[in-house]
C-alpha cells in the first residue's frame, strides 16, 4: 500500500497504534535514563545512574519502583517513606505504597492484578495524574515505528525488528520466512522501507503473497493483499479489482489475528529464551498484521467519490463481509477497523437505519478505546519492567478484554501518552 498516510488512517479511526516496545537507552544521568536501562536488564548501570540523577525526587521514585520490580517491597517502602518525608507526597506515591504492601503479602501475584487493585484503592480517594518520570519510554523509543530493547543475534530477526532495515538485508533472509507469520512480517518490512518500489522488492513481495495464497487457500486476507497491496490507496477500484475482491471475501476465514501472530513469534526458538521475547514478539505481531482491510476501505471511499454507482452494491457487500470477519478478533485495531468497514458498507448502500446502527457500534468501540488508552498510557509511565511486559503480553493476547478492564479503573487527571 503506497499512498496510505497517517492522515488517511485517521479517517479510519485507527488511532490504536500499538504501544511502543522499547529500544536502546540513552546514557544521560537522569531518572528516565535509569528506568530505560533497568528495562533493558542493565540493573547495575541503572542503580549507578540513579545515584547522580536529578531531580532527586524522581530518582528516588524510580529507585522504589525498581526495588519493587526486583522483589524487594521493604526496600521500596523505605524509599517511598523518604519521598513522603521530603513532602513529595502524591497519588502516585500513595499508589506505590499500597502496591508495595500488596507485593509484600503476595509476591507471586500477577503484576496487573496487584497494580489494578492498588489503583482502585487509591484512585477512589486520591488524584492520579502522572509519575515523575511519565515520559521515561522516550529515553528508549525513537522514530515513527516501534523499537525494541536491543536486537537478537539471528539475522532474520535483526532485519525484522530494525526500525528501517536495508533492502539487501531483507532479500538475504527471505529463505527464513518459512511460515505464514514470518512471510507477513517480511512483507510489512518490505512495505516500510524507502526502496519498496525497487524491482527486487516488488518481485519478492509478489512471490511472498502468491505463496501465502497457494498454501492458505481458505483465508481471505491473502487474496485481498494480492489485489490491494502496492496499490494507490486514493485510487478508485476497477471492475477487475472488484471482481477479485468478491472472490477473496468468499473464503471462509479472514486469516491471522494479532494474537495468533504474537503466539507464534513469542514461542519462536530464537526469541523465546530471551527476557526480551515479549517485547520482540509484540512489536513483530503489531507490524505483521495485514494492512489490506484499511486499504480496502480507503479505495472503496475513493470509488464512491469518483461516482461509480454500479459498483456500490458490490463494494458494500465486500466491506460488510470483511468487517464482520474482523469484528470479534481480540485486538482493538481489528474491531475499530471492522466497525468502520460496516459503517462504510451501510453508507454505500444508502441504508439510513443501518448507518445509524453501525455508527453507534463504531462510537461504542471508539469510547472503549479512548477510555482504555488513557489508562494504558498512564501505566506506561510507571518504571516497572515486569508490569509493562505483562501489560504487553495481555494486550497481545486479548486487547479487547484488557481495555474493558482498564476502562473500569478510576480515571486519571490528564491523558498521559508516554508512547506518543
Amino acid at each position: 500500500m503506497r499512498a496510505i498516510t497517517k492522515v488517511k488512517l485517521a479517517c479510519l479511526a485507527l488511532l490504536c497504534a500499538a504501544p511502543r516496545a522499547l529500544g536502546a537507552a540513552e546514557a544521560s544521568p537522569s531518572p528516565e535514563g535509569a528506568a530505560a536501562l533497568a528495562y533493558q536488564g542493565r540493573t547495575q548501570e541503572a542503580e549507578a545512574m540513579l545515584a547522580d540523577a536529578r531531580p532527586a525526587g524522581a530518582a528516588i521514585f524510580v529507585k522504589a519502583c525498581l526495588a519493587l520490580d526486583s522483589g524487594n517491597p521493604r526496600g521500596a517502602a523505605a524509599s517511598l517513606r523518604a519521598l513522603s518525608a521530603q513532602g513529595a507526597g502524591s497519588g502516585e506515591v500513595r499508589l506505590a505504597e499500597v502496591l508495595a504492601e500488596r507485593r509484600a503479602r503476595d509476591p507471586h501475584e500477577r503484576w496487573l492484578d496487584s497494580f489494578f487493585d492498588a489503583w482502585r484503592a487509591v484512585g477512589a480517594n486520591s488524584v492520579l495524574a502522572a509519575t515523575p518520570v511519565k515520559n521515561w519510554t522516550r529515553s528508549v523509543s525513537a522514530g515513527a515505528r516501534p523499537l525494541v530493547p536491543g536486537l537478537p543475534n539471528d539475522l532474520f530477526w535483526r532485519a525484522m525488528l530494525k526500525n528501517q532495515p536495508e533492502l539487501t538485508e531483507l532479500l538475504s533472509v527471505q529463505a527464513q520466512a518459512d511460515t505464514p507469520a514470518r512471510k507477513l512480517l517480511l512483507l510489512a518490512q518490505l512495505g516500510a522501507i524507502p526502496q519498496h518500489d525497487a524491482p527486487a522488492a516488488r518481485a519478492l513481495h509478489t512471490s511472498l503473497v502468491a505463496e501465502l495464497q497457494r498454501t492458505n487457500p481458505d483465508e481471505s486476507v491473502y487474496a485481498l493483499m494480492a489485489v490491494l497491496d502496492e496499490s494507490d490507496a486514493a485510487a478508485p477500484l476497477s471492475e477487475r479489482e472488484v471482481a477479485g475482491l468478491e472472490v477473496a471475501v468468499q473464503k471462509p476465514r479472514f486469516g491471522p489475528s494479532t494474537r495468533s501472530l504474537y503466539r507464534e513469534f513469542r514461542t519462536d526458538a530464537v526469541l523465546s529464551a530471551d527476557d526480551r521475547a515479549t517485547d520482540w514478539a509484540f512489536a513483530a505481531a503489531s507490524r505483521a498484521f495485514p494492512e489490506a482491510p484499511g486499504t480496502l476501505y480507503l479505495r472503496a471511499k475513493a470509488s464512491e467519490l469518483a461516482g461509480t454507482p454500479a459498483l456500490m452494491p458490490r463494494l458494500a457487500a465486500i466491506l460488510e463481509r470483511v468487517g464482520h470477519q474482523l469484528m470479534g478478533q481480540e485486538s482493538m485495531r481489528a474491531n475499530l477497523l471492522g466497525s468502520q468497514l460496516l459503517v462504510g458498507s451501510a453508507e454505500l448502500r444508502g441504508d439510513s437505519e443501518a448507518i445509524e446502527r453501525s455508527r453507534a457500534v463504531r462510537q461504542d468501540w471508539r469510547a472503549l478505546y479512548d477510555a482504555g488508552k488513557e489508562r494504558f498510557d498512564y501505566l506506561e509511565g510507571w518504571p516497572l519492567p515486569s508490569l509493562l511486559r505483562e501489560l504487553l503480553g495481555r494486550s497481545a493476547e486479548d486487547e479487547v478484554a484488557l481495555f474493558h478492564e482498564l476502562a473500569l479503573l478510576p480515571s486519571v487527571e490528564e491523558t498521559l501518552p508516554a508512547s506518543r
